[in-house]
């Protein structure tokens, strides 16, 4: 039902969060590298950890407000589609 939806973002959350800083700070660590191209690779790989995980979160819809599935428009855009390249 409804309630596993919730259950499972409260209980997923922070798992999620702290592998994703986990491995931010790892990526991070490669920073202190000699080489240029690991430098770079640390600290841009950091950010798009942390910046995914903050998109991801964004995504999650409310599980306990689904949204609201208007068919007849779904039904419009298939039938258009069929008669174009059906």
């Amino acid at each position: 039902g409804r309630g596993v939806a919730t259950r499972a973002v409260r209980l997923g959350w922070l798992p999620c969060l702290l592998s994703a800083g986990t491995t931010a700070i790892g990526l991070f660590s490669l920073v202190i590298s000699e080489l240029e191209p690991i430098r770079t690779f640390g600290f841009h790989g950091s950010i798009a950890v942390m910046a995914g995980i903050v998109l991801a979160a964004g995504a999650v819809p409310d599980p306990d407000d689904p949204p609201v599935l208007d068919t007849s428009t779904t039904r419009q855009v298939f039938s258009r589609y069929a008669v174009r390249f059906g």
